[in-house]
Order: structure tokens, then C-alpha cells, then sequence
């Protein structure tokens, strides 16, 4: 089957007519076998169905008669996702840490979407200890090549950037359907996070300029959410926030993830080898103790992001069942949003432990 190529005539993928949006995600304009053949012309699709892998982007697995893919479509939420993945891919491709990714194979700007070789899951969790050596080997080429262009998306190099990520992300609930549900409960973080920010200021705007002064080379969203235990080794995916940013947030962001799940042991081996290898001054336990409570308030207004609507229809483009269950989803965000609030207050009493 081959299908003429016409751009002109093609609409990005889950591109939404002005003034016409519904919560429809079965009502995707350009068929993913199309996409697939548009991509590439030669290839005749034998079978192609919806893979659950990623949050807000579809995945397909399809094979034609010899070799198995992976089909990606980017979220538009953020136009400039799939170019930094695109990059990151080419970047990394020339490296030590080739043989750890999904293969790339080809992006088409124009129908948002990209090709990666199919890699068969084996097993569901991976040793922590692939996520470190992978950190480690990705430090050895942050320090012997400058030459990425990119800093991570949302990269904690600025005190005053990272103010207006968080009213901005607040701004969007306030504009929530549901935000009579969680108002209170945003006010409380609103108010602690001015607190801690001001008792902590001067401290705070150190830190910050010196692990930017020490940026290394980040996934920045790195988990084994992004990752599959394949019949040769972990393969990891998913880079378009890649790029520069402090070992501070890269150490946190793992350990707060929502979808990571950390036993005690496997947080303090992550925790004591990272701060071995970005320690600075003997100081980087105090370092990560300081910034915690400003990396979780973040966090917990990502938990808080299916009170999006945007988000939220990202989501169930990815995972069409979650239409019919959004009010229990909410319940349960805010749940967990209010349990990691929790922990950050009590987070000096308890580090290294929590």
C-alpha cells in the first residue's frame, strides 16, 4: 500500500478544529496506518494497535512483514516537544549511550509524529542501578562536550523563572472547571511556598548560580516510566525536556516522581551516588535539602495537572478509558498532591529518610 504524499492536504495529527473542541479522542483526522506509510513510503503495514506507553503522547506497535516499529505522536501542547526529542536522539545516537536508547528511525514534522525500532519487554522493573550508570556515563559527556544547544525544559537556573513556572502553572488551575475542589489547598501551598522562599532567599539564589555554573546533561523527566527491560538491556526513551540543568533537580525530580516506585534501600543508593558524583564543597546533602521543598511544590502542581483541561485532554487522547473516570482521577491527584505537601513540611525532619 503506498499513499501519496500530500502535505498540503494532510492536518497535523490531533489537530483540533478552531471554536470546536471536544473531549472526542477516538476522532483522530489522519489514520495512524496512513501516518505510518506517509513516514515512511516503502513500508506496507501488516498490523498496527495502541500501545499504553507515555503520558500525554499515543503509541502504536506495528510491524510490516519483517520488522517491528514504535509510532509516536507528540502531544500539542507542546509544539516544540517532538524537535528537542528529535535532537536529544541525534545528539546521543553518536555516543556510548546509543545502545541504551529505542532506535530512531524518522520524524515528520508535519504529521507531528516519529518512528522508533520496536524493542520486546521482557520484564517490568529494572535495577535501579541501570538508572546510574546511565546518569553516570551521560556526566562523562556533559563534561567532555559543551556543544549541546538546548537547555532542559524548565531547568532550575533562576530563582525568578522558577516564580513564574509556578504562577503560571497556578494560573492555569485557577482556570480549572474544578478549581473549587482544590482552592484551598492551593492557597495553603501558595502560602508556604512564599514563606519558605523568603526565610530561605539569599540561600536559595547561591545554590541555584552555582549548580548552574555545574549543569550537566539531564533527560530531566528520567524514571523507569521511560524506560523498557528488553532481551538486550534497559532501552530508555522519552527526551523532549533533554538538555541542561542543575544535578540538583535530576537527583529530586527521580526520587519525587509520582511514577516512580522507590523502596527505601533504592532511594539511598540513588540519593549517595548522585551526591557523590556532582558533589561540590562537601556540600551537596545541605544543597538538595534546600531546594527539596521548592522542587516538590512544583511537583505537586504537575499531580494537580488533570484539573487541566488542556491535560486533560491530552490524557485520555493517550488513554481514551480515562474519559469515563475523570472525577475519581481528580480525587486521586489531589490526594497524593496533599500527601507529597505533607512530606515537605515534615522533609527536614526526616532527610535523608522519608
Amino acid at each position: 500500500m503506498t499513499v501519496e504524499r500530500k502535505k498540503a492536504e494532510l492536518k497535523p495529527v490531533n489537530k483540533l478544529e478552531p471554536k470546536k473542541r471536544t473531549l472526542e479522542p477516538e476522532k483522530i483526522i489522519v489514520p495512524e496506518q496512513q501516518i505510518v506509510e506517509e513516514i515512511i513510503q516503502e513500508i506496507e503495514v501488516k498490523e498496527i494497535k495502541k500501545y499504553e506507553l507515555g503520558g500525554n503522547n499515543n503509541f502504536y506497535y506495528f510491524k510490516d512483514s519483517r520488522t517491528e516499529y514504535a509510532l509516536k505522536l507528540y502531544s500539542e501542547s507542546d509544539i516544540n516537544r517532538a524537535r528537542r526529542e528529535v535532537e536529544c536522539y541525534k545528539f546521543l545516537e553518536s555516543t556510548e549511550l546509543s545502545d541504551f536508547l529505542l532506535k530512531f528511525i524518522k520524524h515528520d514534522p508535519v504529521l507531528n509524529a516519529a518512528i522508533f525500532k520496536w524493542e520486546n519487554k521482557v520484564r517490568e522493573n529494572c535495577d535501579i542501578n541501570t538508572a546510574i550508570d546511565f546518569i553516570y556515563t551521560l556526566n562523562k559527556i556533559s563534561k567532555r562536550s559543551k556543544k549541546y544547544k538546548y537547555q532542559a525544559k524548565d531547568a532550575l537556573f533562576s530563582l525568578i523563572d522558577y516564580e513564574h513556572d509556578i504562577k503560571r502553572r497556578i494560573l492555569t488551575l485557577n482556570n480549572s472547571i474544578y478549581y473549587e475542589n482544590i482552592r484551598i489547598f492551593l492557597n495553603d501551598v501558595i502560602e508556604y511556598k512564599q514563606s519558605y522562599i523568603s526565610e530561605n532567599y539569599n540561600v536559595l539564589i547561591y545554590i541555584i548560580n552555582l549548580y548552574k555554573d555545574h549543569s550537566i546533561l539531564s533527560p530531566s523527566d528520567f524514571g523507569f516510566h521511560n524506560s523498557m527491560c528488553t532481551d538486550s538491556g534497559v532501552k530508555w526513551f522519552d527526551f523532549e525536556y533533554f538538555g541542561y540543568d542543575s544535578p540538583l533537580k535530576l537527583i529530586v525530580d527521580f526520587l519525587i516522581h509520582p511514577a516512580m516506585s522507590l523502596n527505601v534501600d533504592e532511594k539511598m543508593l540513588w540519593l549517595n551516588k548522585m551526591m557523590s558524583e556532582f558533589e561540590i564543597n562537601n556540600s551537596i546533602s545541605s544543597h538538595i535539602k534546600t531546594v527539596w521543598p521548592l522542587l516538590g511544590i512544583k511537583w505537586i502542581l504537575i499531580i494537580l495537572n488533570e484539573y487541566c483541561e488542556d491535560v486533560w485532554y491530552n490524557k485520555i487522547l493517550a488513554k481514551p478509558t480515562l474519559k469515563q473516570i475523570r472525577k475519581s482521577v481528580l480525587i486521586q491527584q489531589k490526594l497524593k498532591a496533599e500527601e507529597l505537601f505533607s512530606n515537605i513540611k515534615e522533609f527536614e525532619k526526616k532527610f535523608p529518610i522519608w
